[in-house]
């Protein structure tokens, strides 16, 4: 939070508000699903699983699509998150 405003203050804006929310990132359908979409949403993640040597790469995905299924509730996953979100306003 205090480096966001410090940046946001940095630029020249004023009255700088940030604040934190806890948020659940849903990914609709089985943790199976979650782990393709979110692996394919991520380049660098995806070169990081590329680069695993083949016999601990599917130990790796079984036990992230394990770590997603706790936050399954038999429709979604719902991955705890928190975001920062900021107002400020311009110098008069």
């Amino acid at each position: 939070e205090n480096k966001l405003a410090s940046v946001i203050t940095a630029a020249g804006f004023e009255d700088v508000r940030v604040t934190k929310h806890k948020i659940n990132w849903a990914w609709p359908g089985p943790p199976e699903q979650a782990w393709q979409g979110g692996s394919e949403l991520a380049a660098p993640f995806k070169r990081i699983i590329a680069a695993t040597p083949p016999d601990k790469r599917e130990l790796a995905i079984h036990e992230a699509v394990e770590n997603y299924r706790r936050f399954y509730d038999g429709q979604s996953v719902n991955i705890p998150a928190t975001i920062n979100s900021a107002t400020a306003a311009t110098p008069a």
